[in-house]
Parts: C-alpha cells; sequence; structure tokens
C-alpha cells in the first residue's frame, strides 16, 4: 500500500496553510485600520469646516436614550439655549457628526453615555471658547466634561426628537 503523504508533506502543507492564515488576517486588520483613520480623519475634516465655531449653553430641557445605529448607548439632550453663536444650523442627516439648532433649541447626540449618568445635570456648555468640550453642570456646582465629538450614529427622526 502506498502512502499519500508522507509525514513531511503533512508538515509542509500544515505549515503553509498557517503562513496564509496568518497574512489574510493581517490584510484584513490592515484594511479595518486604514479605513478607520480615513473615516477619523473626514470626521476631522467635517468638523473643523461646520462644527468647530459653533458655540451654546442652556438649560437641558430633556434627555432621550435611544438606540443608535452602533448599538452604543446614546443619549440626544435636548438644550433650550440661553447664549449662543449660531441661531439656526441643521446636519442631523451628516452621515458621521450630528447637531440641529432651530428656534433657541439644540438636540445634541452624546454617544457612549446613558440617561443615568446624566440625569442630574441641569446645565450645558459647549464648544465654549472653542474648547471642544461638552461641559454638564449640576445645581450644587458638579460638572462633567466630555470630549465634543458630534457622534452618535442616529437618525434623522432621532434628532428630531426635541422639537
Amino acid at each position: 500500500m502506498y502512502k499519500i503523504f508522507n509525514s513531511k508533506g503533512c508538515a509542509a502543507i500544515a505549515i503553509a496553510f498557517v503562513i496564509i492564515n496568518i497574512l489574510v488576517t493581517v490584510v484584513i486588520i490592515t484594511s479595518f485600520v486604514d479605513i478607520t483613520i480615513n473615516q477619523t480623519k473626514q470626521a476631522g475634516k467635517i468638523f473643523d469646516k461646520y462644527y468647530s465655531n459653533i458655540e451654546f449653553e442652556g438649560d437641558i430641557m430633556s434627555m432621550h436614550q435611544i438606540k443608535s445605529k452602533s448599538g452604543k448607548p446614546t443619549m440626544v439632550v435636548c438644550v433650550r439655549m440661553t447664549k449662543t453663536n449660531t441661531k439656526q444650523f441643521d446636519h442631523s442627516n451628516n452621515v458621521d457628526l450630528h447637531l440641529k439648532i432651530e428656534n433657541g433649541i439644540a438636540a445634541l447626540p452624546i454617544e457612549n453615555c446613558n440617561k443615568n449618568n446624566l440625569q442630574r445635570f441641569t446645565t450645558i456648555q459647549v464648544n465654549k471658547d472653542g474648547n471642544r468640550l461638552v461641559i454638564f453642570g449640576s445645581e450644587d456646582g458638579e460638572e462633567l466634561k466630555l470630549p465634543l465629538t458630534y457622534k452618535g450614529n442616529v437618525s434623522v427622526w432621532d434628532m428630531n426628537i426635541c422639537f
């Protein structure tokens, strides 16, 4: 009886299979990282072009926990603005960054946050003096500072919940 594969042949095939799998995995991971970096750069350009000069502050009217498209816990915070440099702005249908300002009210998505973390806060400052922060304030003087991203993977419907 003839041996179809000798042990050296099987070992060579196994090693070749492992090497090919490693190479394919490296290519997939590299592609994913490159796509993510490009998306981040694109979002940064959009932020700089449209959002970097928008500043507002006001009282939190309501907060709505929504199911974002990414599955991350997301809040849409409705703000009655007491101070702003922008009377009207609607990028609620933008793919990556969202903000809607209309009739003295702002709808601001906050990603990776849930209502329990924010319930005690009554005021908000957004991008004050271009600091790229969202600062929540409570009546007892407590503050929560979060980076300003305007991200949320929310729908146009979600952004209209404040109006």
